[in-house]
């Protein structure tokens, strides 16, 4: 679901599209986000049990980030190998 609000009104629109559709309370869901954290607050909210998944564009991005202040200067090899263990090991989460 997508659209321009404020996360409150986001939050809102959220719960009413889960009801209509049957999906609140629901075991086993899963979200999918960017990693902005008013999106895992209004997850949290509504659905505190979901499983959190964070996009695969956003972790590369991230891994660079944090690359960079770990390492300084070009990190290309690190975080190639992070994004190989990602995509071809299906790491869930990265040593």
């Amino acid at each position: 679901m997508a659209m321009f609000a404020k996360s409150e009104d986001f939050g809102e629109h959220l719960w009413v599209m889960q009801k209509q559709h049957g999906i609140y309370d629901v075991e086993g869901s899963i979200w999918v986000s960017d990693g902005a954290k008013w999106e895992w607050k209004q997850k949290r909210y509504h659905d505190p049990d979901g499983k959190e998944i964070l996009d695969f564009i956003h972790a590369v991005e991230h891994l660079s980030e944090v690359s960079s202040e770990i390492y300084g200067g070009s990190t290309d090899m690190f975080v190639n190998r992070k994004v190989y263990l990602l995509i071809f090991e299906k790491c869930t989460t990265l040593p």
